[in-house]
């Protein structure tokens, strides 16, 4: 397998900004990530355990990330959409994308436990306290997609941490972040709508006409 793994938690990281230059940022210090992994591969064991970091991290982003979506009973467009905007910023080739549609639609099933994958993760992240975090931090945006965060999507975050052993103070802290961030950014988006309609609304008075 190829060494992205830095890519996919660098464009992550660059993701959670919201601007190109945060992406820009994210994906360079996802290349550094991967070449200096590189570079302390010096044995058989350690290209092994960089290899099962990568695929982990990244089966467990996207099945987890089904499993969330799927915790309130339904699946809404705008989890959907994340989850594609995610790929993107993780520029995904053709057959990444498609596995990680796979393993999102695998965590919307519902005998799908993230349990044993969650302790997998746990278990090849180590002492990566950061990757444990930014890793909380994803599934945290994947929760407020539709704007909202239900009891059964709390249970599966409160399960990620314990796993991944987050404690319930950095847990908030880290939640209270990722919340405002999420709030922000529906603002942004609503005010921006709002400033169209009104721009319309004032070019129709220009006219004389009205919106009929």
């Amino acid at each position: 397998m190829k060494h992205w793994a830095g890519k996919i938690i660098g464009g992550a990281i660059g993701f959670y900004t919201g601007h190109v230059v945060g992406l820009a940022l994210g994906v360079l210090l996802g290349n550094a990530f991967d070449r200096t992994q590189a570079k302390r591969a010096g044995g058989e064991s350690s290209a092994t355990s960089n290899g099962v970091l990568q695929t982990v991290f990244f089966e467990a982003t996207f099945s987890v990330m089904g499993k969330i979506a799927k915790a309130d009973g339904r699946v809404s467009e705008r989890e959907i959409q994340l989850a594609r905007h995610i790929m993107a910023r993780m520029a995904l080739d053709e057959a990444q994308r498609l596995e990680a549609i796979r393993l999102f639609n695998e965590g919307k099933t519902p005998g799908f436990s993230a349990e044993h994958i969650l302790a997998e993760l746990a278990e090849v992240i180590g002492r990566r306290s950061s990757l444990a975090q930014i890793f909380l931090e994803i599934q945290l945006q994947a929760a407020y997609a539709d704007g909202q965060l239900t009891v059964n999507e709390k249970d599966v975050l409160h399960t990620i941490s314990t796993n991944l052993g987050i404690n319930r103070v950095q847990f908030e802290i880290i939640h209270q972040r990722i919340r405002a961030q999420m709030h922000f950014a529906d603002g942004q988006q609503r005010g921006h709508a709002q400033n169209s309609a009104s721009q319309l609304s004032n070019a129709y008075q220009v006219l004389g006409v009205d919106a009929n």
